[in-house]
């Protein structure tokens, strides 16, 4: 390729690097006076199907748009061209003069707690315009960050969010499939392995980094905590208490305990008293809790990947078998994670620069035994629906189209993407159903229904008719995380990533006051049995107390390390009980806010907690999938539920104190005894994850929210299906039930919270 001309313009001057995503080469514009340098990707695909270089080009234009979008930045590699020739895709991008991070970081050498800070908000500063845009960079690492000669500035390069579409192919069906997940072991965090990326997902990246920095070791041969997943790094160098807790929870394993924005990091970057809330009451109740620690230290394991292999990494593809790839919330951690250590080795390719160039120029590789022996190669079949999905609000994939700029024709040559087609006609209306064609329709749902339902109990499909949404209130600007109804039943309580608690009233819908004061989201809200009192946990480990008359706080509980999940109350409002993703339950004097018993709970973070109606018992449920139950007095383990075969993140308890009700990421509810610890039978009908439980009053119902976008009803003695709600757009994340059954409310992430009808 040395002194060819493509384009009758770029002149290719030497070659840069070479791997599986391309060729990429260092050129000349002799169109211009002082035949400026430019770096130009090159691929060539191996399929010569008319249907597979369709859609290839088709893909290549749409991800050459993002790469002009994200070019707007100073800190990110303007894309000046991309064409096709002979059969082959061109980008052409500027050349950035300088050296990738490997220069700053790399084994042996420790940088200090001022420069590493310096780097992470420098990284931090250009991530967040690239998420602003809606792009998951997916490949964050030394290798893909620059450092700018001419005013030592950061640069972005080599995105890893154009490579979804890596091993496009087309199966002998004729459908389009690609392999969806794209990132480098070390700095790829399980979801984005399972081909679920996020935004926290970059957030993850740049920790790993920053430790890496700070401990002068390879991401992959960092120590992690095979009980929890959690890296274990500050045994390897003194940091200050804040920003060793914004690492761990930017590193956290799983992605609902990260932070969820570049701004909540920073934040918490910025505040001098982050780190220093942590209670000083640690009550250690038995001789296992107490060796907790000892233990996951004395079961860590070394990720160790030998130093050669070290030095010949590559972005890795690969998949998960059961994940659909447009269900970027739907990206449960199951609690048997696979190890990242476990993937083979890459060869690295050299890259000078390039914003995912090479990514997309991989994207058209389609012939499996392309790839070299050490590469892993997974493909999963999947419909492709063009254009590609970018990422909206809501951290959820779409496939909206971005704007598209007009276009310059020069001898062919594509300076700016085209504009979009225009709009397809209106189909026609469908003619009207008759009464008997309803019919057979309905009966056909109902029995596809029936057939495909995965239930462990036979659940009879029962929809009642009766039950309808009331009203949908409006106000939150975020997910709103959690529901409460008043004692009473007249008023609402919600919270939200918004970072605000809203209340409510239940018969007008109007609202009477917002609460603020959380600088972080507020995950979950309770109400008091006594009907005067606000509990809210926040993803800063904090609890706060209102005054749900005034609105006033009352008083901020500190003493957990990570996210509050879940708050429960004692019928005699003496005592309060938390669950938080640093895996303790605590239980508090809630007239004092005093800390009585820190509980060393599970392996993983504890999503939700519950009392039984005499203030006896505690049960738990988790991220190990497990539900545990506990004597609030003593702290002393009674007993382990086991069934569910994903995490648990919703338990409930009869108003008998007799039955637990489960909800799990493996898409079942599960009723046990609590005596006995027997499961007594599994419901089956939700199509995704379980995220909220709740049981009526006179214990005959159960109510769940699901992933599903949809609520169901059911009768909990017979498990039988009585009724199942849509309307939501989004996750439902929270429901609860008012006394008597009057009303079910449901918040969701679609911001609304939905009042429905009274329960049969």
């Amino acid at each position: 390729m040395t002194n060819k001309i493509l384009r009758h313009r770029y002149k290719i001057l030497s070659e840069l690097g070479k791997g599986g995503f391309g060729t990429t080469y260092l050129a000349t514009d002799i169109d211009l006076p002082n035949h400026s340098e430019c770096v130009v990707k090159q691929l060539a695909p191996s399929d010569p199907r008319p249907e597979v270089f369709k859609v290839a080009k088709t893909l290549f234009k749409k991800e050459a748009i993002t790469l002009q979008r994200l070019g707007e930045h100073n800190q990110i590699p303007r894309l000046f061209a991309y064409f096709e020739e002979e059969g082959q895709f061109y980008l052409v991008q500027e050349f950035i003069e300088g050296n990738d991070l490997t220069k700053e970081i790399h084994p042996e050498q420790k940088i200090t707690e001022e420069q590493a800070t310096q780097l992470l908000i420098e990284t931090l500063e250009v991530l967040k315009y690239v998420h602003q845009q809606n792009v998951i960079h997916r490949d964050l690492k030394p290798q893909n960050i620059m450092r700018r000669k001419d005013d030592g500035k950061i640069v972005l390069i080599d995105f890893g969010a154009v490579k979804e579409i890596k091993g496009l192919t087309v199966t002998t069906g004729g459908h389009t499939t690609h392999t969806i997940a794209v990132g480098t072991p070390g700095y790829m965090p399980g979801e984005q392995a399972a081909g679920q990326p996020r935004f926290c997902s970059d957030i993850y990246a740049v920790g790993m980094m920053t430790i890496e920095a700070l401990i002068g070791m390879p991401a992959n041969r960092l120590t992690k905590d095979l009980s929890t997943g959690e890296l274990i790094w500050k045994n390897q160098v003194n940091v200050s208490e804040k920003l060793g807790r914004v690492l761990d929870k930017m590193v956290s394993d799983y992605w609902r305990n990260r932070y969820q924005t570049v701004d909540e990091v920073m934040v918490d970057l910025n505040d001098n008293n982050y780190g220093d809330n942590q209670s000083q009451v640690e009550t250690v109740l038995t001789q296992k809790n107490q060796t907790y620690n000892d233990n996951a230290q004395s079961q860590a394991a070394t990720v160790v990947t030998p130093k050669n292999q070290l030095d010949n990494e590559e972005p890795t593809v690969v998949a998960s078998n059961n994940q659909q790839p447009n269900d970027i919330r739907s990206c449960p951690q199951p609690f048997t994670r696979p190890q990242l250590s476990s993937i083979p080795p890459q060869t690295r390719v050299k890259i000078a620069l390039g914003i995912a160039g090479a990514a997309i120029l991989a994207s058209i590789m389609i012939i499996p035994n392309l790839f070299k022996p050490k590469e892993i190669h997974i493909h999963r079949q999947v419909e492709i629906s063009l254009p590609s999905p970018t990422v909206n609000e809501q951290n959820q994939e779409t496939s909206s189209p971005s704007p598209s700029p007009t276009v310059s024709e020069q001898d062919g040559e594509k300076l700016l993407p085209p504009p979009p087609p225009p709009p397809l006609p209106p189909l026609p209306p469908l003619p009207p159903l008759n009464e008997a064609q309803k019919t057979e329709i309905r009966e056909k749902v109902l029995n596809k229904l029936e057939t495909v339902s995965p239930a462990t109990t036979p659940n009879t499909i029962s929809y009642a008719t009766n039950i309808s949404e009331i009203n949908t209130l409006n106000a939150h600007s975020d997910w709103i995380r959690s529901v409460a109804i008043s004692p009473d039943g007249k008023t609402i309580v919600s919270s939200s990533y918004d970072k605000t608690i809203k209340v409510w009233d239940l018969a007008t819908g109007s609202l009477k006051r917002t609460l603020s004061g959380n600088r972080t989201p507020v995950i979950f809200v309770t109400i008091s049995p006594d009907g005067q009192t606000i509990l809210s946990g926040s993803n800063n480990g904090t609890i706060k107390v209102w005054d749900l008359a005034t609105g006033n706080l009352k008083t901020t509980m500190s003493g957990h390390t990570n996210s509050v999940y879940s708050l429960a109350v004692t019928p005699d409002r003496q005592t309060l009980v938390s669950g938080s993703a640093d895996g303790k339950i605590k239980v508090w004097d809630l007239a004092s806010g005093t800390l009585k018993n820190s509980i060393t709970a599970h392996g993983n973070a504890v999503y939700s907690v519950a009392v039984t109606p005499n203030g006896q018992t505690i049960v738990s449920s988790s991220g190990d999938g497990t539900i545990k139950v506990w004597d609030l007095t003593t702290g002393t383990l009674k007993a382990t539920l086991r069934g569910h075969n994903n995490q648990v993140f919703s338990v409930a308890i009869s108003p008998d104190g007799q039955t637990v009700v489960s909800g799990s990421a493996d898409r079942t509810i599960k009723v046990w005894d609590l005596a006995s610890g027997n499961l007594k039978r599994t419901l089956a009908g939700h199509s995704k994850d379980i995220w909220s439980v709740a049981i009526s009053s006179d214990g005959k119902t159960i109510v769940s929210g699901s992933e599903d976008y949809t609520i169901k009803i059911w009768d909990l003695a017979t498990g039988t299906l009585k009724d199942t709600l849509t309307g939501h757009t989004q996750v439902v994340t929270s429901v609860a039930i008012g006394a008597n059954g009057q009303n079910i409310i449901s918040g969701s992430d679609d911001k609304t919270i939905k009042v429905w009808g009274k329960l049969n």
